[in-house]
């Protein structure tokens, strides 16, 4: 049984948002976010290809909820992957603002797919490394 459930939505109507929901005096809580024209602006700019767009996009996605946990709007936190398949890896940085920026090193790798309609995201990024870095203003960032 819930006694307190807080939820704050950062929404326009027909934009990307992010939600945050607390409940048990804060010891319980929950992240959410819409990041549709996010991934939409990074294909026009960027000219993914749709199994690029869809690994961008859930990247730039999860660090935008880590990014939602940063205590000031200067702070940030990005990911860097490197990895042998055929996107060869993307960058993604966000800030406390919820301002996000990324790359795929292939943006127009090809795209495969595991059955008609659901692309093989896992096959194109492939196997490598994961780094998380966290710049809360110190003299050095997290890794």
């Amino acid at each position: 049984m819930t006694k307190d459930v807080k939820i704050m939505i950062n929404q326009d109507p027909g934009s990307d948002y992010i939600v945050r929901a607390t409940a048990y005096n804060g010891t319980v809580r929950a992240l959410a976010c819409r990041t549709t024209e996010i991934c939409r602006e990074a294909v026009r700019l960027h000219n993914l290809s749709p199994v690029a767009a869809a690994a961008l996009g859930r990247l730039m996605s999860g660090i935008l909820l880590l990014a939602a946990d940063l205590k000031h709007p200067d702070d940030s936190i990005s990911a860097i992957i490197r990895s042998n398949g055929p996107l060869q890896g993307m960058t993604v940085a966000a800030d406390g603002r919820s301002t996000v920026r990324g790359l795929v090193i292939a943006p127009t790798a090809e795209t495969t797919y595991i059955r008609p309609g659901k692309i093989d995201v896992g096959a194109a990024v492939g196997e490598g490394s994961l780094t998380i870095m966290r710049d809360i203003g110190l003299k050095e960032p997290y890794v």
